[in-house]
């Protein structure tokens, strides 16, 4: 047993050592995107959603440089999607007995993303979570983008009005759509 402590231990120390300790460009560790006149340049490094996995795979992947930005024309979409995959359950009504707070200093958020679908349906997840924090570049951002995006010549879906209910900054976005969803 206390080999696997230990062995658990040192595996633990040389992750932590390899990304802490090696340089290696960091525009390769974020996940991110960006908008330009003719199209959308990003790096995600995953072959679907976000998950909690990706957060400790994707160092390794950036400091052997596997994860590369690709850009895709407006052109080459089909549809933008803007989605929230809410939790089955509200949090907000879940009552605790261990001074958990919802949806304040939450490490779990639900996931939210724009689906891009190419012309071929293949499809491109683009990590809205950031919104989550109060003083981000993308909640100030999101409501010019998706105005932006909706613009261009690409079907855009919005099935649970995400669009309108970012532009009112004092509308918390994840109660307004659990509120929505459980009338």
């Amino acid at each position: 047993m206390a080999n696997i402590f230990i062995s658990l231990l040192m595996v633990t120390i040389s992750y932590f050592m390899g990304i802490f300790l090696f340089p290696f460009d960091f525009k390769r560790y974020y996940t991110y995107w960006t908008l330009n006149r003719t199209g959308i340049i990003y790096i995600n490094g995953t072959k679907g959603k976000y998950t909690s996995l990706d957060e400790m795979i994707i160092p390794f992947k950036a400091l052997f440089r596997l994860r590369k930005p690709k850009y895709i024309s407006y052109r080459k979409i089909k549809s933008i999607e803007i989605k929230v995959d809410l939790f089955a359950y509200n949090p907000s009504a879940m009552i605790t007995f261990d001074n958990y707070v919802p949806n304040f200093g939450q490490t779990m958020h639900e996931m939210f993303y724009l689906e891009v679908t190419t012309i071929d349906n293949q499809k491109i997840y683009l990590d809205l979570r950031q919104y989550y924090w109060p003083d981000s570049k993308e909640r100030k951002m999101l409501a010019t983008i998706l105005t932006f995006l909706r613009r261009k010549n690409i079907e855009f879906i919005d099935k649970q009005n995400i669009t309108e209910i970012v532009k009112d900054k004092n509308i918390k976005l994840t109660k307004e759509l659990y509120r929505l969803r459980d009338e």
